[in-house]
């Protein structure tokens, strides 16, 4: 598509050559400026990108969440010198400089129903009265996915099918007894990674229906070499959404006006509900390793009783503030106490002193 990228013009009675980034709500406008043409695309029935001409496309802006207009033009200066075509999300950004052969089809279709997610949950056994009175640290891992991904993932074209519940690397779609894994809840059939059967000991506490072993790891190392080189100002945001191209068979459908208006369902050719299963498991094993101390969690975050070692690593706790107390309002929310210190590493109260109470939620 061609260069420069440009943000939408209210006022404008016609676009001049380029693509232009217009959000979500105002994309409808956007395509009653041209005569149905070209091509479209939706996805989960919401519009994403329309080329009304060969000169011209418009793309969500949505989809790169771009804290300020400075912000969206380091985006596309650093996709500009990169030589790549303006992105349409971070994960265009990520595939830029990961190009691989797609896994086999046939490894993945057992575990193509299986979603992955944040783990969120409150520990209500340290609560009274939805109150808790004593030091509370919130803590974050630094870069969270990055760090999931970077330790290895495995190869998939070096799968073979296994029924060894002890395969030194592998995952398996099966049912495991309750209470076992913090973060799975119910029953039915679910994946579970090799490190997850270590960290849990389930060796004798899960029956597989499929087993995925594999010969060899592969590593995005040199793919997030060159993100931090061509994409500095948006490396950490790339780090953070880059596996969700895994995560869903879904793609946008493509609508095209040539011949008749024509709809056409596009499958996720990166679909790869392996990779998803490690890479959202480590985060949830680091979590579960410190879940006796836990108030809550949320996704790679945690409100913890105790302290916990920092340090500046990708995979490290950080601390981001301490409370005198926490007290629960909602799922998912907590309210700040007085003497709230707010940055990296670790914090001492009496640095603070004499501040009033504010009336706050904390997400």
């Amino acid at each position: 598509m061609p260069w420069p990228a440009f943000l939408e013009c209210r006022g404008e009675t016609s676009v001049k050559e380029g693509t232009v980034y217009v959000k979500g709500l105002h994309f409808a406008n956007a395509l009653h400026r041209y005569k149905p043409a070209g091509q479209a695309w939706k996805y989960r029935g919401k519009w994403t990108t329309y080329c009304p001409t060969t000169r011209l496309a418009f793309k969500n802006v949505d989809r790169l969440r771009p804290s300020d207009d400075e912000d969206f033009w380091n985006i596309m200066r650093e996709a500009k010198n990169a030589d790549i075509n303006p992105p349409t999300s971070f994960a265009d950004l990520f595939m830029s400089v990961y190009r691989e052969r797609l896994p086999r089809p046939s490894c993945l279709y057992p575990f193509r129903l299986q979603r992955f997610g944040g783990w969120q949950s409150v520990v209500r056994e340290h609560l009274q009265a939805g109150e808790f009175h004593g030091r509370v640290f919130h803590y974050d891992i630094n870069r969270a996915y990055r760090w999931a991904a970077l330790q290895g993932l495995p190869d998939v074209r070096s799968a073979y099918w296994t029924c060894d519940v002890n395969a030194p690397y592998a995952v398996y779609l099966a049912r495991v007894k309750p209470d076992r894994i913090p973060y799975h809840q119910g029953a039915g059939l679910t994946m579970i990674t090799s490190e997850e059967r270590d960290a849990f000991q389930l060796h004798d506490a899960m029956w597989p229906l499929y087993g995925l072993a594999f010969r060899n790891s592969v590593s995005l190392a040199d793919a997030f070499a060159k993100i931090d080189t061509r994409f500095p100002t948006s490396t950490k945001r790339i780090g953070r959404s880059f596996w969700g191209m895994w995560n869903t068979r879904e793609a946008p459908e493509q609508l095209s006006w040539k011949h008749g208006e024509r709809v056409r369902e596009m499958k996720n050719p990166f679909f790869n509900p392996i990779w998803s299963a490690f890479i959202t498991s480590r985060i949830k094993i680091k979590l579960a390793s410190v879940y006796e101390h836990a108030l809550h969690i949320y996704v790679d975050a945690i409100h913890s009783t105790v302290e916990l070692p920092t340090g500046t690593a990708d995979g490290d706790w950080r601390l981001d503030g301490i409370y005198d107390r926490a007290w629960f309002r909602s799922p998912g929310y907590w309210g700040e106490g007085p003497c709230t210190i707010r940055h990296s590493g670790r914090a001492s109260l009496s640095e603070v002193a004499g501040s009033s109470e504010p009336d706050l939620q904390y997400a």
